[in-house]
């Protein structure tokens, strides 16, 4: 069996890392010869003991090659069919998965959510595919899936590739007077924070970089304000650093879906920037409204006003649960569909 995995792959992007590793090691126990998979650059390696070829994301002849001689199309998770960030990225999906109906390969999207989606053009395109008797998908959170699900019943609620790595993954000795930033975008006045951070008792800062490539620049600038108040680290995102520094803060506030995913599975409090793709995965996370719109010192506060309403150690608990088991049985699916 040959496969064809496609994702945001290689930019050393912290969730999309965890969703590559997540994928390969679904991937490894099934009778599989060689995974065809997105990225960067060219290359080969072998992880999990799958040999895997890397297909350069700009090579059309390539990818064409790939898609024509694979079995079967697995896209590995994440929010790529989406428009917010670029209508380029959604287009480049779309060609991927329609050229994979043209050689009529079956697609199989693991664990995705949908949107948010401004083009209706690209509503077209995605009702297209999702409506394609090859698709199948299984979605992270239940507006994706019960969207999917009007256009074909090969679709299922799944949840988050990132729990396969999670699964089983200990939590480290928790610092109580450590706060954990993940943030995306550039802040106007982070010396706002300084004197209400101190009063919550924090000591230690976590400026949590998830895409080094947009965030780093944003973090040191920050560092340099925050570190002249509190012990400030930049950590690195490599492997599963990042997991442990995490799961090691006290509070989390993050940007990122995936640090949402991470705090949550480590029973470490977050607030969260309002989002399509944040709101509709909490949308089963009872009790929980700790939502900025901008990372300001009265909205941050009132967020985590928000979060002290409720115990959120128990409500947590039961959410993490569910999607645990959701990405169990999106496992036993898609495990028992492959073998078919």
């Amino acid at each position: 069996m040959r496969v064809f995995l496609f994702g945001y792959y290689g930019y050393e992007n912290f969730g999309d890392e965890l969703l590559l590793r997540s994928a390969l090691k679904l991937l490894k126990d099934l009778p599989i010869e060689r995974i065809d998979m997105l990225f960067p650059q060219k290359g080969s390696r072998k992880v999990f003991g799958l040999k895997i070829k890397q297909i350069p994301r700009n090579s059309l002849f390539g990818i064409l090659h790939a898609l024509k001689a694979c079995d079967i199309v697995i896209g590995g998770g994440g929010g790529i069919f989406q428009d917010e960030t670029s209508g380029k990225s959604f287009s480049y999906y779309d060609f991927i998965v329609s050229t994979a109906f043209r050689y009529k390969k079956p697609v199989y999207l693991l664990g995705h959510g949908i949107g948010g989606i401004r083009s209706e053009f690209h509503y077209r395109r995605l009702r297209k595919i999702l409506a394609h008797p090859l698709c199948a998908g299984f979605f992270r959170d239940a507006i994706s899936a019960r969207y999917a699900s009007h256009f074909s019943n090969r679709h299922s609620r799944g949840s988050d590739l990132a729990y396969g790595v999670l699964s089983n993954r200990e939590k480290i000795r928790e610092n109580s007077q450590k706060i954990g930033l993940m943030l995306k975008y550039p802040v106007n006045a982070i010396e706002e924070f300084i004197e209400p951070l101190k009063i919550e008792g924090f000591k230690a800062i976590d400026l949590l970089v998830s895409f080094p490539k947009e965030e780093l620049r944003l973090a040191e600038q920050n560092a340099s304000v925050l570190s002249k108040h509190f012990v400030v680290r930049i950590p690195q995102t490599a492997g599963g650093q990042l997991i442990d520094d995490i799961a090691s803060c006290s509070l989390v506030i993050t940007e990122r879906l995936h640090g949402v995913i991470v705090a949550s599975y480590f029973n470490i409090p977050f607030v969260t920037r309002s989002s399509f793709k944040a709101k509709a995965f909490l949308r089963d996370f009872k009790m929980y409204r700790a939502f900025y719109e901008n990372f300001n010192r009265m909205e941050v506060w009132g967020a985590l006003t928000e979060l002290k309403k409720f115990d959120f150690h128990s409500h947590n608990a039961e959410f993490t649960r569910m999607n645990l088991d959701r990405y169990q049985k999106m496992v036993h699916s898609f495990t028992n569909t492959f073998l078919k």
